[in-house]
């Protein structure tokens, strides 16, 4: 329904001063908010410049929402040019058009209709197309000025009533038994009498299958009631299924409603019965005997619906010494094969595989879970037994063996008299406790080693890797029936121990050796000239046996200087000591040491050196010694008072030590730097010293001289000093 709404403008007159700004403003406010019936329609609203209106009521309510106020415009009321325009629109619900201003009342509509003067334009239409927000913009101006003039915008809320949700139910099914009949349906019924309405069928994706639903469609407004029916017929699957209608209005957003139907589609009772056929073989069927592998136990159930999906069945273990991995519950058919060909399902063999021996009892639990109280349970009940076995154990060596610990050494077990269709025998190695070390075994009591199927005999090595620690070992292999607790076993002793020597020790140089030791080296001889070269003092053991490594050798030393007081007491570097002996290598059967004196090791005294060798592990040792005697070390000491007179006092000038360095010459200079006498060797003089004659054969003259001493290898002076010759 449409209806018109009439703007009525009233003003009064204003005095209009061109020195001041126009302004056009709606009060109290330039929003308004009312509430109207849904639907197309017309209304109207006045516009007043006073408290009053003109066709009734009060500023700010539904008929007279806004009070004009319209200042300062040059000119005339009777001139003033007032243009309404509708400015934006936004519907509540869907397909309004925009609304139109049409004034003066009973012009023809336009989009911008410009009206003059206050007396013609004081009421003026706008169209509205139902619910929404509208805005109008009013436009004043004076003929002289330009468009638009100044304008001002109101905003006209409009809401509808509260919207009524369209109404969806459907008929109340609880249960439906397959076949369905070809006239069953499921009825939905929709209304909304104010509204059109979209209509729309569905089902949910968990639906044992999917049907064909009715096509949407719509319902005009207006229209009490409609009835929707929905082909259920078309089901053959049992199970759960859900369906769901939506109505939908034309608010802005829409009014939704919705209702959902969930029923159970079943089968008609089922008969069950069970039959387990014994998995042996004649005489006694209910006996198995190992090995046990993949024996099928097959199992038969009667007596099914065809469109029973849902006949549960399942394998569990009432007894047995061995777990049987059992099939998880599973079902005769599946929803995607019913109706099935046969009430009758062949269930999965079970397989039988690696079964201890004992007693078994399994049972098959049968159930249709459409109907409560239908289970049904089967029991089977049957035996596994192993062959005997006649065990014999052997092992090698078979008597006590003796072996070094430097190599590896293999001893062995065998058994025999097993049954070839025995598979509980089992065999392992056992240590004594008392053993010296842990021998890695190939298997032991707490993990045995299992003889397969079609063994008759089987025998182990273990292999004790060098290096063997020493001592007695024992170990027995066994051999054993776990199912009749019988068995047999043998013993091998070891001995292991390294091989012992017979130490024959020298040492050189034997039994002493004196030496003279001088700046230049040692003399080692008298009458020989000094070496400057170390000398060594060597041990050697031998008869060392190659099946040892506890072999050491080292020495000891014993040194008595010289002097009581004497301060230098420098010793050689032992190689090795008690503390820090020699390892001898495994396979060495003889070993060489020495110690080395050289003039900067070793001061005047008496050195007594020790060569020993030991056995660690026996605990036995032999020793050889000698003797190092060094003399304090000589220097050249020439004579103080020289007095070549003839009486038989200082007449030759002598240089004490001499004879120990061979090596020597001497220069004698006078106070004026003359070199009166020289000689290479002490030796060739004929007291072996200086008379106090020149060079040219005359005695020297009483005074002081001065020598110089320097190797006559590479003429560098090494002593010098003075002397007074007297007459």
């Amino acid at each position: 329904m449409k209806k018109i709404l009439c703007l009525v403008v009233a003003m009064g007159f204003l005095n209009l001063i061109a020195t001041r700004a126009q302004t056009v403003n709606f009060l109290p406010s330039n929003t308004y908010t009312a509430t109207v019936p849904k639907g197309p329609g017309s209304y109207y609203f006045q516009v007043s410049t006073t408290t009053s209106c003109a066709l009734g009521g009060t500023v700010a309510n539904d008929n007279c929402p806004f009070r004009l106020a319209v200042s300062s415009f040059p000119c005339p009321s009777s001139q003033l040019i007032m243009d309404w325009e509708p400015v934006s629109f936004t519907p509540f619900m869907s397909g309004l058009p925009t609304p139109q201003i049409e004034h003066p009342i009973g012009f023809a509509a336009t989009d911008t209709p410009p009206c003059t003067g206050f007396t013609i334009c004081r009421t003026a239409n706008f169209y509205y197309y139902g619910p929404g927000i509208y805005q109008f913009r009013l436009c004043v101006r004076c003929p002289a000025m330009s468009a638009p003039g100044i304008c001002n915008t109101i905003t006209f809320t409009v809401n509808p009533p509260v919207n009524t949700l369209p109404s969806v139910t459907l008929e109340d099914i609880l249960e439906l038994t397959l076949p369905i009949s070809n006239t069953e349906r499921l009825d939905a019924t929709i209304s909304d009498p104010a509204d059109a309405l979209s209509v729309q069928w569905s089902q949910a994706g968990a639906n044992p299958m999917a049907i064909t639903l009715p096509p949407n469609f719509n319902i005009p407004p207006g229209t009490p009631s409609t009835i929707s029916q929905l082909d259920v017929s078309q089901i053959t699957k049992p199970g759960t299924y859900s369906y769901s209608v939506t109505a939908q209005d034309n608010y802005i957003p829409p009014g939704v409603g919705t209702a959902t139907e969930t029923f159970i589609v079943k089968p008609a009772p089922s008969s069950l019965g069970i039959t387990i056929t014994p998995p042996g073989v004649a005489p006694d069927p209910n006996v198995l005997y190992t090995p046990v592998n993949n024996v099928p136990l097959n199992s038969q159930i009667t007596g099914i619906n065809v469109y029973n999906d849902r006949v549960r069945y399942q394998w569990s273990q009432i007894a047995g010494p061995t777990a049987i991995a059992l099939p998880p519950a599973a079902y005769t058919a599946n929803i995607n094969d019913v109706p099935v060909s046969s009430s009758t399902f062949n269930v999965p063999p079970l397989n039988l595989n690696a079964l201890a021996y004992g007693i078994y009892t399994l049972r098959l639990t049968v159930e249709d879970e459409y109907y409560a109280g239908s289970t049904i349970t089967q029991d089977i009940t049957f035996e596994v037994k192993p062959p005997q076995s006649n065990l014999d154990v052997t092992v090698n060596p078979a008597s006590e063996t003796t072996i070094d610990p430097y190599n590896n050494f293999t001893f062995s077990g065998e058994v025999t008299g097993i049954n070839p269709n025995s598979d509980v025998i089992i065999t392992y190695w056992r240590a004594e406790n008392g053993n010296p070390a842990s021998i890695a075994l190939p298997h032991t009591m707490a993990s045995p080693n299992a003889i397969p199927l079609n063994t008759t005999t089987f025998s182990q090595s273990v292999t004790m890797n060098q290096r063997i620690t020493e001592g007695t070992y024992e170990f027995w292999f066994v051999a054993k029936d776990i199912f009749y607790n019988v068995g047999d076993s043998a013993k091998v002793k070891i001995i292991v121990k390294p091989g012992e020597s017979t130490f024959a020790l020298t040492i050189e140089p034997t039994p002493e050796k004196r030496v003279i030791k001088t700046p230049e080296g040692f003399i080692f001889n008298e009458g020989e000239n000094p070496q400057n070269t170390p000398f060594s003092v060597k041990g050697r053991v031998t008869g060392i046996s190659d099946k040892t490594d506890y072999v050491r050798t080292y020495w000891r030393m014993q040194y008595e200087p010289e002097l009581p007081d004497q301060e230098e007491q420098l010793q050689p570097t032992l190689p090795h000591t008690a503390s820090a002996m020699k390892n001898i290598d495994l396979g060495v059967t003889s070993d060489e040491s020495e110690i080395v004196f050289n003039l900067g090791n070793c001061s005047a005294g008496t050195y007594t050196l020790h060569f020993v060798a030991r056995d660690v592990f026996y605990n036995t040792a032999d020793s050889v010694s000698t003797k190092i005697i060094v003399t304090k070390p000589v220097s050249i000491e020439p004579s103080v008072t020289f007095t070549p007179n003839g009486d038989g006092q200082n007449d030759i000038w002598f240089v004490k030590n001499i004879e120990s360095f061979p090596f020597v010459g001497v220069k004698i200079i006078n106070e004026r730097g003359e070199l009166i006498f020289e000689t290479d060797s002490f030796s060739r003089l004929p007291e072996r010293g200086w008379d106090g004659r020149r060079k040219d054969g005359k005695l020297a003259t009483e005074g002081a001289y001065y020598y110089q001493f320097y190797d006559t290898r590479d003429q560098k002076i090494f002593n010098v000093g003075s002397f007074v010759l007297l007459r």
